[in-house]
This record gives C-alpha cells, sequence and structure tokens, in this order.
C-alpha cells in the first residue's frame, strides 16, 4: 500500500517448514544451507554461519559431507585436487577412486573425465595426463574434398 501500512510488523512473521529466517536481513533461507560455510543470509548478515557449534548439516543426493561434519560439498568436488573441505578430507584416499563406466582416472588420481575427451586436443585433466603421448601416437593423412591434412591421433592401449 502507498501508506506503507502493509509493513508494519513484517519483522514478526516467520518462515515456512525447512526453511530458517535470517537474522539482520529477514530473508529465509533452506536449513541446508544452515553452516554450510557461506554466508548465504547476504550482505552484512552471516547469521546463517554463526552458532554452528554441534550443528551437522543437511546435504542433499548431489552434495556429501566432510568428515569434520562442518559442511556438505558436491560429489563433484571428491578427488577434484582442491581442498573445499576444511578437514582436507574430499581429498584423502583418493589413489583408490573408481571411475565409473565410460569415464577415465587421470594418472594423478584426482579427476575422472568421460573417454570421449581423451586426446581431443584440449586438457581436462589438471596434470594434462589425457592428452599425454606416452601411449603410441601417430600422423593420420587424410583428404577431405581434395585437401589433405595431417592429424595428431592418440591411442590407447
Amino acid at each position: 500500500m502507498p501508506s506503507g501500512i502493509d509493513e508494519d510488523e513484517c519483522e514478526d512473521w516467520s518462515c515456512l517448514p525447512g526453511y530458517w529466517k535470517c537474522q539482520t536481513s529477514s530473508i529465509c533461507i533452506g536449513e541446508i544451507w544452515l553452516c554450510n560455510g557461506r554466508n548465504d543470509c547476504g550482505f552484512f548478515d552471516t547469521s546463517d554461519e554463526e552458532n554452528c557449534g554441534n550443528f551437522t548439516p543437511i546435504c542433499q543426493n548431489f552434495q556429501t559431507l566432510c568428515n569434520d561434519h562442518t559442511k556438505c560439498i558436491l560429489l563433484g568436488q571428491v578427488c577434484d585436487g582442491k581442498r573445499n573441505c576444511n578437514d582436507e578430507s574430499d581429498e584423502i584416499g583418493c589413489e583408490s577412486w573408481v571411475c565409473a563406466r565410460g569415464l577415465w582416472k587421470c594418472e594423478n588420481n584426482i579427476r575422472c573425465i568421460s573417454e570421449a575427451d581423451l586426446c581431443d586436443g584440449f586438457a581436462h585433466c589438471p596434470d594434462g595426463s589425457d592428452e599425454k603421448s606416452k601411449q603410441t601416437e601417430f600422423l593420420l593423412y587424410f583428404s577431405v574434398a581434395n585437401i589433405k591434412q595431417f592429424r595428431k591421433l592418440c591411442l590407447w592401449v
């Protein structure tokens, strides 16, 4: 309303179930964002990250909980070569990490990439092992519309 009467006593409203009200900004955020290591309440309001003592975040099916129970990280952040968990638990045991079918494990054991990304001219592994020529490589001569080209190909055996 133009008079502003509809704004009276707004600080008394509550959030829907499954949501939490930020102390300063008064916005509602999903409970899954509480104590996740990121400020989700907005500028100058860190209330979602305060008093987290024994609070264990609730992870979604596309996330995993760090061993110290302080935050959830994306599954794709496990064994990616970057420390995403405060306790670095997301980078422990990566040597025994097994890639799913259709994926290839980088030589430094920190990432699985699509087999389609092997030898495509772009490094997808942090160590570049998907483009290394330690495997057999050869030059392929071919002609397309009378244009002769050479292309370097990797053979993964």
